[in-house]
């Protein structure tokens, strides 16, 4: 019997490895997170604690040649992104802030209404800092219709509803804005940094 199947509203996730490209860019974002944290305490002392917002700093904004490399590069991302989708082309805002996760911090699930697309640059990591569960969109599905890509949990239990990603500095994962996701608890001694990053999209009349 002949038929026509579509496999529909699969959710794409991006993971570029930057390192294999700028050896140098976590030591430049590294440096450059150090000046913006100093940055960001100056402000504090001139504005009334309680209507400052840490998050109304960009730190993509802040000047440094390590935000400059990383801002191109997530640049050069989107771009790569909207041609796998088949877009016409886009210009994006991009807000970013510098994250850091401290021993036993985690992130419960969420996603990001506000945006069309969302980024995470690892800077920072170790051996038990907190792996990123991106969520299956359907929820719980019987085995029979399980993404072959999702993951066991730490127990190594099948069945579960996510895709489990080690962190690793130098990674830039994106993903649809729609998308759930976690981040388990930093049971490592370290903290882990990261730039995480809002992007809206415009659509231009021109096509790749």
């Amino acid at each position: 019997m002949k038929s026509d199947l579509k496999i529909l509203f699969g959710t794409p996730v991006w993971i570029f490895d930057l390192e294999k490209y700028d050896k140098q860019l976590n030591t430049m974002i590294l440096m450059d997170g150090e000046n913006f944290s100093s940055y960001v305490n100056e402000q504090k002392q001139v504005v009334d604690s309680k209507d400052f917002n840490v998050k109304n700093y960009d730190f993509l904004q802040f000047e440094g040649y390590g935000t400059e490399k990383l801002k191109n590069y997530i640049t050069d991302a989107i771009q790569k992104i909207g041609q796998d989708m088949g877009w016409p082309k886009t210009t994006h805002i991009l807000k970013t802030i510098q994250a850091y996760a401290k021993p036993l911090e985690s992130d419960s699930p969420h996603h990001h209404p506000g945006s069309d697309l969302v980024g995470i640059y690892y800077v920072k990591t170790s051996e038990n800092c907190g792996d990123l569960l991106l969520y299956e969109t359907r929820g719980s599905v019987n085995y029979m219709w399980q993404d072959q890509n999702i993951s066991a949990d730490p127990q190594n239990r099948q069945g579960r509803i996510s895709y489990r990603f080690k962190p690793s500095a130098g990674k830039l994962v994106m993903f649809p804005n729609y998308l759930f996701h976690s981040v388990e608890t930093n049971l490592s001694n370290d903290v882990r940094i990261s730039i995480v990053m809002d992007i809206r999209l415009s659509i231009n009349s021109d096509s790749y």
